[in-house]
């Protein structure tokens, strides 16, 4: 079988450019400001949420 992604951080970041083409945007403050966790998940700037 071949491998889209030789690496998962390769996979998660086409994963987040499918969601968010222009960049992370908060589902619930919409803000533009946040980073990712050690478990794949993403920290909103705004509100302090976690969204994955």
């Amino acid at each position: 079988m071949h491998s889209w992604f030789d690496e998962d951080w390769k996979c998660l970041d086409y994963l987040d450019w499918l969601r968010w083409p222009d960049g992370f945007v908060c589902p619930h403050c919409s803000s533009l400001t946040g980073w990712r966790l050690p478990d794949s998940r993403w920290k909103c700037g705004g509100c302090n949420r976690r969204v994955s």
